[in-house]
């Protein structure tokens, strides 16, 4: 009797010792100086730096929580700032070797990506160090599935601009605002996973391509190595397209397409695109149809 009572007094004791562990990990995390020292921390592992107001940090319940995080590369130049960032992932998941996101959240996000002359995007220079980018993980042959429950990012911004594209200039230039995006049931080992982004806003000007986003949606359903449900919307001032239907092995070097496509347009609104006589009026529809290897598909244009 002895031995069983003190084996229970010795597990309550470990229990509670851990319990106040916890709280204080808990409570030193949030506070000034552990945020101050992380973002040293951190800061000094890449080389840019990267800085946040506000930090909440639960060890047990697997959740982090910043505000107002500011990415800079090298040489202070801006490159990734968003308003919050929270993270919920389960703990438990991992026995079964398994990493699950419950939920991802990134508000307003703020993406300034740029290459150098040399082709380099700044973003993996502030992350990699010189050399760490050409090493190549060895394969341990142990196999560990990332889950997402819900992903979403709201309100977001992007912009990529080449080394020739300087101060305000729109050459060279690309730029997405009001980014909406939502990934739902992903999982790695079993290539599945629902997606669904809307963009309101926008131009593209790169390799003297040049056009205005109006509003731009798409939805896929991933299955393995099938694309199921593709629909993609686009409307800009005077054009308008919708490409809708199913993909098979959409990560190869020649997917399998069956594609329903249809577009209309207004001659006069988009006489920047194709050369049409200056007088053209009127509006143009078409539909067409596209299925079989992407590198020979079988087209029919009605």
């Amino acid at each position: 009797m002895k031995f069983f009572k003190w084996s229970f007094i010795s597990v309550g004791a470990v229990i509670v010792v851990f319990l106040f562990l916890l709280i204080g990990v808990r409570l030193y995390l949030n506070t000034d100086r552990a945020q101050q020292q992380i973002q040293t921390k951190v800061s000094q592992t890449i080389p840019g730096t990267i800085t946040w107001s506000d930090c909440r940090i639960s060890v047990w319940g697997g959740e982090v929580e910043l505000h107002n995080v500011l990415l800079r590369g090298p040489t202070n130049n801006k490159l990734f700032e968003l308003n919050r960032f929270l993270l919920r992932v389960s703990w438990f998941r991992l026995f079964k070797g398994e990493l699950c996101v419950n939920d991802l959240l990134l508000e307003k996000p703020r993406i300034y990506l740029a290459t150098d002359r040399m082709g380099n995007l700044n973003l993996i220079q502030a992350l990699l160090t010189p050399g760490n980018n050409e090493s190549t993980p060895k394969n341990s042959g142990f196999r560990f599935n990332v889950v997402i429950r819900q992903l979403q990012v709201l309100d977001g911004f992007f912009q990529y601009k080449k080394d020739d594209a300087v101060g305000e200039k729109q050459q060279n230039r690309m730029v997405l605002q009001n980014v909406n995006l939502t990934v739902r049931d992903g999982n790695l080992l079993k290539q599945k996973g629902r997606l669904a982004c809307e963009i309101d806003g926008g131009f593209i000007n790169l390799g003297g391509f040049r056009t205005t986003v109006d509003r731009l949606s798409l939805t896929a359903n991933l299955q393995k190595d099938r694309i199921n449900t593709l629909i993609i919307d686009v409307n800009k001032g005077g054009f308008y397209l919708k490409v809708s239907g199913d993909v098979q092995h959409p990560f190869t070097n020649n997917p399998i397409v069956d594609l329903n496509i249809k577009g209309s347009a207004v001659l006069s609104k988009i006489k920047h695109l194709i050369p049409l006589a200056h007088d053209s009026t009127g509006v143009v529809q078409a539909s067409s149809t596209v299925q079989g290897s992407l590198n020979n598909p079988n087209i029919n244009l009605t």
